[in-house]
């Protein structure tokens, strides 16, 4: 009966909405339990959320945590990023390096030969990790701050209060239906600049007059039988920018490595639409294989990231599947999962009360 009456309601919103000729379906108005346990609200569980979250908490608020996926983590987990540099900012960086060393689940890139150029980023500061123990230590830390997580749930809608300054309210949907929250403090680190979006804000999209970004990446984790025998190909061993020579020109080992592959697979008749395929090793016979871009890409366009997605996955295992068949070093060679999400690199651009500038970051400016 439920449905029907929400059928019949929907229905008749449409017929109304035809006959006074708008273009589109009214919505009917519903009221919404409204929780306001909260002090603090972060929307998105990526690096972000995890640090402002944890970060609040620690300082005796009360603090939610939205995240859209079955994970927190967002880029580094749901992404499989696995590269991490120039890493050592903040006593939430030093944390989460002390925390992935206590599983064993991080490889530090460092020279490993005599003579060597000094690793530009500082010996610790670079590293490789493994995905699946990273959504442990952000959950731990979430979790052992006092943080209320709540995955699988989507903010769909903000409202600011009666003078509309501040955000007030937000809408969230989930298994548990379509729910109201209130909270002194609203944070969007959604990534994509989602919340300010919805909140209204003004942003910038992307670096061309269409709003398309810098080139999308989806990841994958692949094995192989004997990860020693592929390590020629392996960006992070030795170190990532070490001193290398490939094709006669003086270069880093990620380039030396990641163009041997590209060649290789070239030679199989395959042109990665990432022009620097890349290996990272992350456990053993464990890798990290980076692979495909996709260009001119809106991140606000839901259908185009889909398609995308779609087309990278099958980029992925049509790159895979080419190495296996060599054989050889590359018996075994396997995709063992794919991101959930692809990786963006450029989201929108809030407008706020200062934009950072190039000489701000080259500096390390800090704003109170």
């Amino acid at each position: 009966a439920f449905f029907g009456n929400s059928f019949a309601a929907g229905t008749l919103a449409l017929a109304q909405a035809q006959a006074g000729g708008q273009a589109g379906f009214v919505e009917p108005s519903r009221s919404l339990p409204v929780d306001d346990w909260a002090d603090v609200i972060v929307c998105g569980g990526g690096p972000a959320g995890v640090a402002a979250a944890t970060a609040a908490a620690r300082a005796g608020k009360k603090v939610r945590l939205f995240e859209l996926r079955g994970c927190l983590g967002g880029v580094w987990t749901a992404g499989l990023l696995t590269y991490i540099f120039d890493f050592d900012k903040s006593a939430t960086d030093r944390e989460i390096m002390k925390r992935l060393d206590a599983y064993g689940a991080r490889t530090i890139d460092r020279p490993d030969a005599e003579g060597m150029k000094r690793y530009r980023h500082g010996l610790d500061k670079d590293w490789v990790y493994e995905p699946e123990y990273m959504k442990l230590v952000c959950e731990d830390m979430c979790l052992e701050s006092g943080v209320r997580v709540t995955l699988h749930c989507t903010v769909v809608a903000a409202y600011r209060d009666a003078l509309g300054q501040n955000i007030e309210t937000i809408v969230t949907e989930s298994k548990s239906g379509r729910r109201a929250w209130r909270a002194k403090v609203f944070i969007d680190c959604t990534g994509d600049g989602d919340l300010g979006a919805q909140a209204g804000c003004g942003f910038d999209l992307g670096w061309t007059p269409d709003g398309f970004g810098q080139p999308a990446t989806l990841n994958a984790l692949v094995v192989v039988k004997d990860g020693d025998a592929i390590k020629d190909y392996t960006s992070n061993e030795p170190a990532m920018w070490t001193r290398a020579v490939y094709d006669g020109k003086q270069t880093c080992h990620h380039i030396e490595a990641s163009h041997r592959l590209r060649d290789l697979l070239r030679a199989q008749g395959l042109d990665p639409s990432y022009g620097d395929p890349t290996l990272f090793r992350c456990h053993d016979n464990l890798f990290c294989f980076m692979a495909t871009h996709a260009y001119k890409l809106r991140l606000d366009d839901a259908q185009a990231v889909s398609d995308a997605t779609i087309r990278a996955r099958k980029e992925i295992f049509r790159l895979s599947d080419a190495l296996a068949r060599l054989g050889g070093i590359w018996t075994g060679f396997r995709v063992a999962y794919t991101a959930e999400q692809i990786g963006h690199r450029d989201a929108r651009r809030i407008h706020g009360r200062y934009t950072v500038t190039r000489d701000d970051v080259a500096a390390g400016r800090r704003f109170e």
